[in-house]
């Protein structure tokens, strides 16, 4: 019965137990929030986000105006007025596709 209790024990601290730190004096600072050497601090840290500029758009055509406009030509205006508005659409430029990178916040 006492190897019983003896192996439940050391059951329950390999397997619910690994987030235990030690502390005190002569404590090792260990994990991810501190380390031991500087230098390997320094090394870890993220570099600097690439920043790109984004494109300036074009502007649009601006064909149809609306002293253009009459009771005589209105049809024809209307097509022109679609024609300009599809050519406007696809010389838009694409959006850029960015990164998305989430960040850990760890306890401090």
């Amino acid at each position: 019965m006492i190897r019983f209790f003896f192996g439940l024990l050391l059951m329950a601290t390999v397997v619910g137990c690994t987030n235990i730190q030690s502390v005190g004096p002569f404590a090792k600072p260990s994990g991810p929030l501190s380390s031991a050497n500087p230098k390997l601090d320094k090394e870890l840290t993220p570099p600097d986000p690439v920043m790109v500029p984004a494109p300036t758009p074009t502007p649009p055509k601006c064909l149809v105006h609306a002293e253009d406009v009459n009771w005589n030509n209105a049809a024809l205006i209307q097509q022109q007025l679609k024609e300009e508005l599809e050519s406007d659409r696809k010389n838009m430029p694409s959006v850029p596709v960015t990164a998305e990178v989430s960040e850990l916040h760890g306890r401090h």
